[in-house]
């Protein structure tokens, strides 16, 4: 017996307004909080994927900065504090 290891997490840009959103890839769909429509996981395009809710939260966060001309401060801030 062996184990097909799947991440939990994952995160997603809602192909009508183009906002980032994480999701729990256990589920078969999710809704925009930005837009409400509903998006079906098996046809939208998951850019990342991962175990960890840290590092799903991390990699949102550096998206929205790299979107906001702010990724060298926010990269900065990742670097010198510590999240639990």
């Amino acid at each position: 017996m062996f184990w097909v290891f799947m991440e939990k997490f994952g995160i997603i840009v809602c192909p009508n307004c183009r906002k980032v959103k994480a999701v729990n890839l256990s589920v078969k769909k999710t809704k925009c909080f930005n837009c409400n429509k509903t998006l079906d996981l098996k046809k939208t395009v998951i850019i990342y994927k991962s175990n960890s809710r840290q590092e799903i939260t991390n990699a949102i966060g550096l998206l929205n900065a790299e979107l906001d001309g702010n990724l060298e401060k926010f990269k900065n801030i990742l670097k010198n504090k510590k999240f639990y």
